[in-house]
């Protein structure tokens, strides 16, 4: 399969910026926060409605990385430091990738990023083809936090300990 004109570090730049479909109208991001468990994710989103809820997405370019990826959101999901887990892939990886009854049956959200030109993504569109499930985070996730208190939110670091064992609505 072609490789997507579209690389890992502009779609994930993308969704900081215009990933309200999947992540809710306000939402905070990080990058490359590390699991307790060793996963580290490319774009962590805190929606900062109340009450918070943690996102976790990992991108990827090719088939070969979406199976990947896949696993190690699986990952993500069994340490429970998570509210929902994303995937988020270009338009030309969710067409190899056929139907979604894997992502879906495992819980994970699938973003889509349709670029409309090879000038940038200025005019990409962001679609949510499926949506995650939604867990109640049961473990705290040290390096998110640190990464919050570095960004200078030690509140919603500490609003998000609040938070643990509750699952959002979202």
């Amino acid at each position: 399969m072609p490789s997507s004109s579209l690389t890992k570090t502009a779609l994930i730049n993308h969704l900081a910026m215009c990933g309200f479909k999947a992540f809710g109208d306000r939402y905070l991001t990080v990058q490359g926060a590390t699991t307790p468990g060793g996963v580290t994710v490319d774009l962590v989103a805190i929606s900062v409605t109340q009450p918070p809820a943690v996102h976790a997405t990992i991108a990827a370019t090719t088939y070969s990385e979406a199976l990947a990826s896949m696993d190690k959101l699986v990952k993500i999901i069994n340490e429970k430091v998570a509210n929902a887990v994303w995937l988020a892939i270009p338009f030309e990886v969710s067409e190899a990738l056929g139907g979604f009854k894997r992502i879906e049956k495992a819980g994970i959200g699938l973003i889509v990023v349709k670029a409309q030109s090879s000038f940038g993504l200025g005019s990409a569109e962001v679609l949510v083809e499926v949506f995650p499930r939604v867990e109640a985070r049961k473990q705290p996730w040290p390096d998110l936090q640190s990464k919050l208190k570095e960004k200078g939110k030690p509140e919603l670091a500490l609003e998000l300990e609040k938070t643990l064992g509750k699952k959002p609505s979202f």
